[in-house]
């Protein structure tokens, strides 16, 4: 899982349950008023 790096509390309550977050330095993303989703690439299946 990839979540801000300061989501420290998050991160621990997610290793608990077996996930291996991976926090990411999102500073300047959010200076634009962007996050963690603003980083990803969706892929869909042509039908």
């Amino acid at each position: 899982m990839v979540l801000p790096q300061n989501a420290t509390e998050l991160a621990g309550q997610l290793r608990e349950r077996g996930f291996n977050p991976v926090g990411v330095d999102l500073s300047e993303v959010l200076k634009a008023g962007g996050s963690v989703k603003c980083c990803t690439l969706e892929l869909r299946r042509n039908a």
